[in-house]
């Protein structure tokens, strides 16, 4: 190593101006015996956020804002405005600013609004192509051929069935061939439903955006249900992801059966509906009751997906026996990136 105090000191090495400064910004955080350590004051902070800014690339400096978190316990400061607008925001960091929103200041509330919403922002640009592309195929799937008159029209199949009967001397196409839905039918439903206890914060948040996205989508119809000790349905504002983030119930216990009960009081049609259940299956609440009605959806035609944790890393915990058990009665569990989670839903309910 050549930066860092801990160096060899019989082989002194001279830094250049640019690598002494890096070598305090590591220092700052990485060594307690530094005098540069972070203080907790909000200047100190500022400086050490700009510096870590403008020297590492991103994904570096997000590693850093988790590790001063963790390290040097500065949650609290959080609740100022100066750092929230100094900060780079990542799903962790939103997680815990979520969790100490209750404490925030008003003077703070409009900058973390901001924070959240760059990640919304930097999250919907990834995910969005993806979660459209996966969902291309069931788009015009449903519709049918029929007659035009008290239907509704599927105008993205129908103009594109028709494009041979474009007329050049109207510049229109005039369709040969209608598209559309009969009044019978029946939106696909899928229900979204996430864990929010501590160990699922960032799962939560990413499954939330995914679940935002896919309820802008009009071929669907998508159900956010988030649970704890509670059940709470989030489905009305499911379209303002920033509204849906800062009103996640987060903390408490998993009580994963009375979920699935509420699932199950709302769901019109399981044989037209869809069930991904994101949690580490850590059932505080009755085994017995949760098995039995996850049994009852396998007996319905319900088809479920059991989602153990949504992450870039790959590393996460849960209950191997839980999963086990409800992998027996048809809920397959796994876990996913947040790139391949639209797919997974996608490809359930392509099948």
């Amino acid at each position: 190593m050549i930066l860092g105090n801990d160096s060899d000191e019989k082989k002194e090495i001279v830094l250049e101006t640019e690598d002494e400064a890096t070598d305090d910004l590591l220092n700052s955080l990485y060594n307690s015996d530094s005098t540069n350590h972070l203080a907790k004051s909000q200047k100190k902070i500022k400086t050490w956020l700009k510096g870590i800014r403008e020297t590492f690339p991103p994904e570096v400096v997000k590693i850093m804002q988790h590790d001063a978190l963790e390290k040097k316990g500065l949650q609290q400061l959080l609740l100022q405005p100066e750092i929230l607008e100094s900060v780079e925001p990542d799903v962790s960091l939103v997680a815990t600013i979520l969790e100490l929103s209750e404490l925030m200041p008003d003077a703070s509330k409009s900058a973390a609004k901001n924070l959240v919403h760059r990640l919304v922002q930097e999250l919907e640009k990834k995910l969005k192509p993806k979660v459209f592309k996966a969902f291309q195929k069931s788009n015009s799937g449903n519709s049918k051929r029929i007659k035009p008159g008290n239907h509704k029209l599927d105008w993205k199949k129908t103009i594109g069935r028709n494009l041979k009967h474009y007329h050049q001397d109207l510049q229109k196409v005039i369709p040969e061939q209608w598209f559309g839905f009969t009044k019978s039918y029946q939106l696909p439903e899928l229900f979204i439903v996430i864990d929010t206890s501590e160990s699922m914060t960032d799962s939560a948040v990413y499954a939330s955006i995914v679940g935002s996205i896919l309820a802008s989508l009009r071929t669907i119809r998508t159900h956010l249900i988030y649970f704890s000790d509670e059940v709470t349905d989030l489905t009305e504002i499911s379209q303002d992801p920033v509204a849906l983030l800062f009103s996640l119930p987060l903390g408490g216990g998993t009580d994963i059966a009375q979920a699935m009960h509420f699932v199950a009081q709302k769901m019109r049609n399981p044989k037209n509906s869809f069930l991904f259940l994101i949690s580490d299956m850590d059932e505080y609440g009755s085994l017995n009751s949760l098995l039995a009605q996850v049994q009852s959806f396998q007996n319905s035609g319900l088809t479920m997906k059991g989602i153990l944790a949504i992450n870039d890393s790959g590393k996460f915990n849960y209950n191997n026996d839980i999963a086990h058990k409800l992998a027996a009665l048809g809920m397959n569990c796994i876990s996913c990136s947040p790139d391949l989670f639209p797919e997974i839903i996608a490809a359930e309910m392509n099948q």
